[in-house]
């Protein structure tokens, strides 16, 4: 298998320690990267589980191995323009680019890896301000830039609650 992360959050609800539950782990080079699967048992991993597990586990306080391992996954399934594609031989697109982004700030780090996936973003930006999806499509423009500017605003999962008016205060909720 590949080096990364496997998390599968329909194991282990019980809010205990996700180092040591049975929903996250890591065992140095034989783990499996943000397989995504719901039961494991996918070999490949792919950018956007891995940067959703590394913010998941960055909101459970952890760290260590699960979020080295990561990391470094990343780092190896980048591409060279520094994009990230879902699968090994797909396109580099911008919502894939976003999920390792945030997972790189999640887990503090990033580097190189961060600046390059930053600036693959910001050659995927049209002049009216929107994100490409890749650099040969525009599909769903809407979902790709809300995508595209959580990672170029560095804004991991998950995100603060917006404060609500209070009733009665003019408001209509």
């Amino acid at each position: 298998g590949g080096t990364g992360l496997t998390f599968d959050p329909t194991l282990d609800s019980s809010g205990g320690d996700p180092e040591s539950s049975s929903s996250m782990s890591a065992t140095g080079e034989e783990t499996t990267a943000g397989s995504g699967s719901a039961d494991g048992s996918s070999t490949s991993g792919d950018p956007d589980s891995t940067g959703a597990a590394l913010q998941a586990l960055a909101a459970a306080g952890a760290g260590g191995r699960s979020t080295s391992a990561g990391v470094r996954w990343l780092g190896r399934a980048q591409r060279p323009d520094g994009g990230y594609a879902l699968a090994i031989n797909g396109v580099v697109n911008a919502q894939s680019t976003a999920w390792a982004v945030q997972g790189l700030v999640a887990a503090g780090g990033g580097g190189g890896a961060l600046r390059d996936a930053l600036d693959n973003l910001a050659r995927l930006r049209a002049g009216d301000g929107h994100y490409r999806y890749s650099r040969a499509s525009d599909q769903t423009p809407v979902w790709v830039t809300a995508q595209a500017l959580l990672a170029v605003e560095r804004r991991p999962f998950p995100l603060e609650p917006v404060p609500r008016r209070a009733r009665g205060d003019g408001g209509s909720g």
